[in-house]
C-alpha cells in the first residue's frame, strides 16, 4: 500500500505538471521554463513638411492651423499604415492659405535619424 501511495505521489507531483503545461495552458511561453517577456518598443514619428521655396521650409504645426496636435498625429499614423498619405497631405494643404507650395510626408524611425519621404503633394 505504501508503494502505491508513493508512486501516486511521485506521479502527481513530478509528472502531471509537465503534462498539464503542454496541454491545458494555452500560453505555453508563460509556463514553467518561460523566458522573460521583452518589450520591443518601436517609436516612429510622422511629420508634414511645408516647402514654400527652396530656402524656406517649416514643419506643419497642427495647433497653429486650428487642429489638435494629438489627433493630427493619430491621423498621420493611421493614414500611413493604410497607405493613404496623399489624403493626409491634402487635409494639411487645405489648412494652408498660401499657393505654390509643396508638402512632404516624412517618417522618422528608430533605426535611423534621417527621415524617409513617403510622399509629396504640390498645391
Amino acid at each position: 500500500m505504501n508503494s502505491n501511495l508513493l508512486k501516486t505521489t511521485v506521479f502527481l507531483t513530478f509528472i502531471i505538471p509537465f503534462i498539464l503545461q503542454k496541454s491545458i495552458f494555452p500560453f505555453y511561453r508563460f509556463g514553467m521554463f518561460a523566458e522573460p517577456v521583452v518589450n520591443q518598443i518601436q517609436t516612429e514619428k510622422f511629420e508634414v513638411l511645408i516647402e514654400y521655396t527652396k530656402q524656406k521650409k517649416e514643419v506643419f504645426n497642427a495647433q497653429e492651423r486650428g487642429l489638435y496636435e494629438s489627433i493630427f498625429s493619430y491621423l498621420m499614423r493611421n493614414y500611413y499604415y493604410r497607405k493613404q498619405t496623399q489624403d493626409i497631405l491634402q487635409i494639411a494643404a487645405d489648412q494652408i492659405p498660401e499657393e505654390n507650395i509643396k508638402l512632404y510626408f516624412l517618417r522618422y524611425s528608430d533605426e535611423n535619424a534621417q527621415a524617409d519621404t513617403v510622399s509629396s503633394l504640390t498645391k
